[in-house]
C-alpha cells in the first residue's frame, strides 16, 4: 500500500466531499476515479482500495506559433518528442495484474486484454512502483476514427512518459530512456534537445513530419514540474477534418474551427503558402464527408462508423461493448459481430451518430430547418 502525502490526501478528501470521486467496478476490482480536477490531482486520477494511487495525466497546452510560443513557454532547453495520434493510457501493475487506465480514469477492457501483446511486463515485475504513460494507436482501436499513416493494421503502443505510483513528478529523460532501452519498450521518437533559438531546425523537423503525414511534436522541459507544449502539423488537422466531417452534427463547431485555425497558422508560419491545392483539399474534406453521410443515411437510415478490434478474450469484448455503451448519450453502440479468427476474437461494432442521423433523416424526408 502506498503512503500518500498530506497534500494528495487532502485533495482526495476535497474531491469526495464535492462528489468528484466516482466509484467504479472492473470485474472484481473496485476503484474510484476523479471525474474533475481537484488540485494538484487532475481528472482521470484513480485510487484503489489498497491505497494505490495512479495520478491523472494532465492536459498539455498547445502553441499556435513556434516563433513566439517557444520563447514564451521555455526559458531554457527542452526535448522534442513525436506526438502520436492515439488514445492515452497509463499502465501499471496492481498485485499481479497488468492494468491500463484511460485518460478519463476508466480501466479499459480492450487495453487490459491487449497489453501482453504490446509491452514486456518484466519492467513492472522488476519495478512494481512504476506507471508508464503511453499512446495506443492504430486502425483497430475502439475509440478513434483516425489512425497514423505508418500503422496499417491492428494497434501499436508508444511510451512517452513514466512516473512512480502516488507521485506527481515524471521520470527524467535520462531515467526514462534507460528504462526504454533496457527493456526494449516501444516508444515515441525523441528528436533531441533544443532551445527556442533553434527555431530553424525545429521548423525543418515539422516540415518533415508534415510531409510524412504525422501529427506533430510535444516539447518538454526536463525538470521536475517542467512545462510541456504541443504543436501539430497541417496534415494532422486536415486528416482530423476529413475523418470527422461525416459526423459534424455530433461535434461542437469548435472542433472544426480549431483545426482550420491550426492548419492555416502552421502554413503561414512555415511559409508553405496559400495554395489552390490546399483550398481544394479542405473544401473537399467538408463536402465529401457530408455527401458520404447523406449516402449512408439514405442507404441504411443511420450515420455510423464501423470499428474493428482484436481481443484475446471473448468476455473482454463483451465488457468493452458495455463500457462504450456508458459514454455520450448521443452515440449508440451496435454490435455487428464477435467471432474467433485464428488466435484472436474479432469484434466489430458501429458507433451510430444520432444527432447527424436525426438531422439528415429529417431533411431527407422533407423536414424544414429554421435558421
Amino acid at each position: 500500500m502506498q503512503k500518500l502525502d498530506r497534500t494528495l490526501k487532502n485533495s482526495l478528501h476535497q474531491a469526495k466531499a464535492k462528489g468528484r470521486l466516482r466509484r467504479e467496478r472492473f470485474g472484481d476490482l473496485v476503484y474510484h476515479r476523479l471525474a474533475d480536477d481537484s488540485r494538484p490531482l487532475t481528472r482521470g486520477t484513480v485510487i484503489f482500495e489498497d491505497g494505490t494511487l495512479i495520478p491523472g495525466y494532465p492536459q498539455i497546452g498547445r502553441v499556435m506559433r513556434l516563433d513566439k510560443g517557444l520563447k514564451e513557454q521555455f526559458r531554457g532547453s527542452f526535448w522534442a518528442e513525436e506526438k502520436v495520434d492515439g488514445y492515452n493510457v497509463r499502465i501499471f501493475l496492481l498485485g499481479e495484474r497488468l492494468l491500463g487506465v484511460t485518460r478519463g480514469g476508466f480501466l479499459c477492457p480492450f487495453t487490459v486484454d491487449r497489453l501482453p501483446d504490446l509491452i514486456d511486463r518484466r519492467i513492472f515485475s522488476e519495478h512494481p512502483e512504476l506507471t508508464l504513460c503511453a499512446e495506443i494507436a492504430g486502425p483497430e482501436n475502439p475509440y478513434l476514427v483516425g489512425s497514423p499513416p505508418f500503422i496499417q493494421e491492428d494497434i501499436q503502443l508508444f511510451v512517452f512518459d513514466g512516473q512512480r505510483k502516488g507521485e506527481l513528478d515524471y521520470l527524467s529523460q535520462t531515467e526514462k530512456r534507460q528504462l526504454i532501452e533496457h527493456y526494449h519498450l516501444p516508444s515515441v521518437q525523441n528528436f533531441g534537445c533544443f532551445k527556442a533559438e533553434d527555431l530553424s531546425a525545429i521548423k525543418q523537423l515539422m516540415i518533415r513530419l508534415n510531409n510524412e503525414g504525422r501529427e506533430g511534436l510535444v516539447f518538454k522541459e526536463d525538470i521536475p514540474g517542467g512545462k510541456q507544449s504541443k504543436y501539430v502539423t497541417s496534415e494532422a488537422s486536415l486528416s482530423d477534418i476529413e475523418a470527422m466531417t461525416r459526423y459534424l452534427q455530433d461535434l461542437p463547431p469548435e472542433y472544426f474551427i480549431g483545426r482550420i485555425l491550426r492548419l492555416v497558422m502552421f502554413l503561414d508560419e512555415e511559409g508553405i503558402g496559400n495554395t489552390r491545392e490546399l483550398k481544394t483539399q479542405l473544401g473537399a474534406a467538408f463536402v465529401e464527408g457530408v455527401f458520404k453521410a447523406i449516402e449512408q443515411c439514405q442507404r441504411e437510415n443511420r450515420v455510423y462508423h464501423r470499428f474493428r478490434c482484436r481481443l484475446r478474450n471473448r468476455s473482454n469484448g463483451r465488457q468493452l461493448l458495455a463500457h462504450l455503451g456508458r459514454g455520450d448519450g448521443h452515440l449508440q453502440i451496435v454490435e455487428h459481430r464477435l467471432e474467433q479468427e485464428g488466435e484472436f476474437y474479432v469484434l466489430e461494432f458501429d458507433k451510430v451518430f444520432q444527432r447527424t442521423t436525426g438531422l439528415l433523416g429529417e431533411l431527407l424526408s422533407g423536414g424544414v430547418v429554421y435558421d
